[in-house]
């Protein structure tokens, strides 16, 4: 006797849904330290280009 939660049909749907293509893609492992990385570049980046910015608005200010 088996304790499924899901009646017979449910669980043929759960299957077919399963077995589409899309569930069927293989994933790559997830890496959270490249994922740190590119974010801590994304935001070192956007430091830099806010004070590249804001040193060419001053030099124009002075000008």
């Amino acid at each position: 006797m088996t304790n499924n939660k899901l009646s017979e049909e449910d669980m043929q749907r759960v299957e077919q849904f399963l077995n589409t293509p899309v569930n069927q893609i293989e994933r790559q492992p997830f890496k959270p330290m490249k994922l740190l990385i590119i974010i801590a570049l994304i935001v070192v980046g956007f430091g830099l280009l806010s004070r590249l910015i804001g040193w060419i608005h001053l030099n124009n200010i002075v000008n």
